[in-house]
């Protein structure tokens, strides 16, 4: 590499002393795909160490989504004794058929689901709401939706549903599935949060997916409360 650099160097030095210019020009452009390909070459080199890294550290099965992302409904067959789920209003999550068709065709597995949505009086759900350019009202009813149908389930169906409310600011919209499987959605500021990229993980003994779960459950024991599904009111 010196011996190289040190024949670049007299090259490009002769070229300008003897006035010729056009070869000075191709010299530096050379010179400058040389760099160019180089850094190319290392930060290729960097990423893969970097992907064998982390496989090697125990991410092996982390798939990031932009499209094709998973819902509540595409792992609903995969549960064996645990769902959770935390989300804000939970729109589209327990209002689609496939979960009626799961809590009928599943009656005997016993499959509990705990669910945390949004506080709908607290200042994170309007800051939230206005973020995504959304009527806080609206989502109030759209949380109220929600409510109403788990009641409906769990009289009907006999789901072991439990719903908490939680206060503080959603980072993330969260679903795992016996403490193995981990979907999560990352809340951007100021974007929706269908904008936002998916992060999911197929084994759960990796000490980053193991985060996702622990703090699922200081939220679920220390920052929410029990809703009251007979006196539940949107109303101030």
């Amino acid at each position: 590499m010196g011996v190289a650099a040190s024949f670049y160097a007299n090259s490009l030095s002769s070229a300008h002393a003897n006035g010729r210019y056009s070869v000075v020009v191709a010299l530096l452009l050379a010179g400058l795909l040389l760099i160019a390909s180089w850094t190319a070459g290392v930060l290729l080199f960097e990423v893969k160490r970097l992907r064998h890294e982390c496989i090697a550290g125990g991410i092996a099965g982390c798939r990031v989504r932009s499209t094709d992302k998973l819902s509540l409904a595409h792992v609903l067959d995969e549960a064996r004794s645990e769902i959770c789920f935390l989300g804000i209003t939970a729109k589209r999550s327990f209002s689609d058929d496939q979960f009626k068709v799961f809590l009928i065709n599943h009656a005997d597995r016993n499959v509990r689901l705990r669910v945390l949505l949004l506080d709908p009086h607290s200042e994170a759900f309007s800051r939230r709401a206005q973020e995504e350019r959304e009527s806080v009202e609206s989502w109030k009813q759209e949380l109220a939706a929600t409510i109403n149908k788990i009641q409906h389930y769990r009289q009907i169906y006999g789901a072991q549903i439990e719903v908490r409310f939680y206060d503080i600011y959603p980072v993330l919209r969260l679903l795992v599935v016996d403490n193995r499987k981990i979907v999560a959605n990352f809340f951007l500021e100021g974007r929706r949060g269908t904008e936002s990229s998916q992060v999911s993980f197929e084994d759960s003994a990796s000490d980053l997916a193991s985060h996702f779960i622990k703090w699922f459950n200081v939220i679920w024991q220390y920052h929410s409360k029990a809703v009251d599904y007979e006196n539940y009111t949107t109303k101030d």
